[in-house]
């Protein structure tokens, strides 16, 4: 935000300067490019559109004088397209590869979705988990208004979570009963595998912490690692509250799927302990939840 701001005063100086030096040559010709230097700048990283408007703002009192005129000079004609035409076409390359990097995200997520798939396949009681908790984790990290950059590696997160299950026997997954003590020291190694297999993936170095941490308690009990040394990152927390929501509201082998009042009541009642408070607060305020039928 400070820098757009910083960027859009440049070329407001621009145009005052440009005004103001019009008559000495010698500053026109800085000035021009060093305003289409910026023009250029701007059609790259906010767009085409964006870049012209502001271009068309810091020209804006050249082109008075110019109508003042009623004429327009070889000199003003040429400085003009100095400055409109590189900044289209930097502006349509840009626009063009920015629609790339959208399909390549689009492919990307994808591939992830495929992959959480093939760890909710092997249970039918959690088929399209991974894809509930991450749509749930989302709605809850704009709730608290975290970063972008946070929000968009926390879907990441949220969709390959469990994957570590797949080294987890059937025997051991599947159980209806409750699990004794051996099965349950299996069951509690799925974070620490899923952080191993997705840490051979560089690009998603990012999600490994909330990954490993997502079912470590508020008050630090839980798995992995009987205590954790510093705070448990809030993305972890996010995803553990979206994943307690959907396996509380979905049916699974040993009961019967709760309400979505009753599920947010269970979460009320372990806020402060097993979840953090904030989160289940951020939860509880988003707007139209709708959970699965």
């Amino acid at each position: 935000m400070e820098g757009n701001l910083l960027l859009n005063s440049l070329f407001l100086l621009s145009g005052i300067s440009l005004f103001l030096f019009y008559a000495n040559m010698l500053y026109l010709h800085i000035i021009v490019i060093s305003l289409m230097i910026l023009v250029l700048i701007k059609s790259y990283y906010q767009g085409i559109k964006n870049g012209l408007i502001w271009f068309g703002l810091a020209v804006s009192p050249v082109a008075i004088h110019i109508l003042k005129d009623a004429v327009i000079s070889a000199i003003e004609l040429s400085e003009i397209l100095l400055i409109s035409v590189p900044a289209v076409t930097v502006g349509l390359l840009a626009e063009r590869q920015r629609r790339y990097i959208r399909e390549l995200k689009g492919n990307y997520i994808s591939t992830l979705k495929a992959l959480a798939e093939t760890t909710d396949a092997r249970d039918s009681y959690t088929q399209g988990h991974s894809e509930r908790v991450a749509k749930y984790a989302v709605l809850i990290a704009k709730e608290m208004l975290l970063a972008e950059r946070q929000i968009y590696y926390l879907e990441q997160a949220a969709l390959l979570h469990d994957i570590g299950k797949i080294a987890v026997p059937d025997t051991v997954l599947h159980k209806t009963g409750s699990l004794n003590e051996e099965e349950w020291i299996i069951m509690k190694k799925h974070p620490e595998y899923s952080q191993r297999i997705v840490s051979n993936l560089n690009f998603l170095s990012e999600t490994l912490p909330t990954i490993l941490y997502h079912h470590k308690r508020f008050d630090n009990k839980g798995y992995p690692f009987e205590k954790l040394e510093g705070e448990i990152p809030v993305t972890a927390g996010i995803l553990a509250v979206a994943d307690a929501f959907d396996a509380m509201t979905t049916v699974r082998p040993y009961r019967n799927k709760l309400s979505l009042e009753q599920a947010l009541e269970e979460l009320e009642r372990c806020s402060g302990t097993q979840f953090d408070p904030n989160v289940v607060k951020a939860l509880k305020r988003v707007k139209g939840l709708q959970i699965r039928s």
